[in-house]
């Protein structure tokens, strides 16, 4: 899935709000994990997605084929799977 916010609607909690929605419909498919990759020059990003509880796991080449390999940032955040209980 690629997400992405326009510039001049960045900074309005538009892509917290996207994330979070994106991580409650994993975790009520049950899973435990969410990984996500952004180009390592993309500074902004990666520091959004460790506001957002995301740790950084790797640094590897990106896969888009340049002839000089682009570096990517994969990070990953621990999510809490809806198991059916509600709480009661």
């Amino acid at each position: 899935m690629l997400a992405i916010v326009m510039p001049e609607l960045q900074r309005n909690g538009l892509g917290s709000m996207l994330l979070r929605r994106m991580e409650l419909m994993l975790e009520l498919g049950g899973a435990e994990r969410v990984y996500l990759e952004t180009p390592a020059d993309n500074v902004p990003a990666v520091r959004f997605y460790e506001k957002q509880g995301y740790h950084i796991l790797a640094l590897r080449p990106d896969r888009r084929g340049a002839p000089q390999p682009l570096m990517s940032v994969h990070l990953e955040k621990r999510l809490m799977p809806f198991d059916g209980d509600i709480g009661h």
